[in-house]
């Protein structure tokens, strides 16, 4: 009888098993890197916003994806001086906004609008959800904050519930900046 078959299958799966670890290692180390080089870009930003009078009140982070480095954006908001930006992937330029700027915003799923009760759109999965902002600016007149983009979200799951929870806020922080002019 021959045992070179199972013999080769065993060193293969022994093989693969001990891969594992060092896989895990590489992983846990790309990601604690992404979170350092974020978190570094974020500190620039923040000195940046520092230097143009912009005091941060508030912030919320979103577009988060595994290799924190290539994903993170951040809107920021300055009660104080009524201005807001939004940091995308935490890198310069940035364009600063005054809340009275915003004309009014509209919240669109897969590239339709959709209400605030989310019962508008039809579709079970979302493959891109953006605000867009209408300026008072005839150059620049609209800015857009996108959420999300990329492969189909189950609208049942959890990561879509945290992108809507994400838009609420920040719809709510807009709806009062036109309730406040």
């Amino acid at each position: 009888k021959n045992d070179t078959p199972t013999l080769t299958f065993i060193f293969v799966i022994l093989t693969i098993i001990s891969m594992v670890p060092l896989l895990l290692m590489y992983f846990n180390n790309s990601l604690k890197n992404g979170i350092k080089k974020h978190q570094s870009n974020k500190n620039t930003i923040i000195q940046y916003l520092g230097s143009q009078n912009f005091n941060i009140d508030r912030e919320i982070e979103f577009n988060k994806g595994f290799f924190v480095e290539s994903k993170y954006s951040t809107l920021f908001l300055d009660e104080l001086n009524k201005k807001w930006c939004v940091s995308i992937k935490c890198s310069l330029p940035i364009k600063i906004y005054n809340f009275e700027d915003c004309i009014s915003y509209d919240l669109f799923e897969n590239g339709a609008t959709i209400g605030m009760s989310k019962s508008i759109s039809s579709s079970s999965v979302c493959t891109e959800l953006i605000i867009r902002i209408k300026l008072k600016y005839i150059n620049n007149p609209i800015a857009i904050i996108s959420l999300y983009k990329g492969s189909p979200l189950n609208k049942s799951g959890d990561a879509y519930a945290e992108i809507m929870k994400t838009a609420d806020i920040i719809c709510s922080w807009f709806s009062t900046f036109i309730e406040r002019k």
